[in-house]
């Protein structure tokens, strides 16, 4: 019959205690890290008009028509808190325009808040613009698309916006104003 060996008894590992970083005066300042966080959106402004039902109009699918804009600033009263806005003003007619082919016209303004840190002045119109655009922009478009569908009308497919796009149209229009 085999020998049975007692294994030996592990030693305890010898726990060592965590080095304390030094500082002194001369040492090199942190990297300031940008902060940009969404603190929450809301509907700012909604109105939509539906003079005739869907079913009263004859024919194929009413032309649909949408501009977007959008509007930056800071928080009043909030230090560190700045808003953008998206607006969206879609209208939809029949056949020829007139005030009887009007199917609907709608205008949505959803506001994000963001808290922003550490972000230079000279770019900070352009983070709110443009990605505080893209974050906000999926909220209000299915706010809009769900105002329609109250309507009884289809709703429009309405797809992806390049803000930097519409920034940089903004940038070249406020220049040719200026100049």
């Amino acid at each position: 019959m085999a020998e049975k060996k007692k294994a030996a008894p592990k030693k305890a590992a010898k726990k060592e205690a965590p080095k304390k970083a030094r500082t002194t005066a001369s040492a090199a300042p942190q990297d300031v890290v940008p902060v940009f966080g969404l603190v929450g959106h809301y509907v700012k402004d909604l109105s939509f008009e539906c003079p005739q039902p869907a079913f009263f109009l004859k024919g194929g699918q009413p032309k649909f028509d949408l501009e977007i804009g959008v509007q930056t600033g800071p928080v009043a009263g909030r230090e560190g808190l700045y808003e953008a806005t998206v607006m969206l003003r879609g209208k939809a007619i029949q056949g020829e325009t007139s005030e009887n082919s009007i199917c609907y016209v709608g205008e949505l303004a959803v506001t994000g808040v963001f808290q922003i840190q550490n972000v230079p002045q000279e770019q900070l119109a352009a983070v709110l613009a443009i990605d505080g655009a893209t974050l906000v922009y999926p909220f209000a478009r299915q706010i809009f698309m769900s105002e329609v569908i109250n309507t009884s009308y289809p709703p429009p497919m309405l797809g992806a916006v390049d803000f930097r796009q519409v920034y940089a149209q903004g940038q070249q229009q406020q220049q040719a104003q200026t100049n």
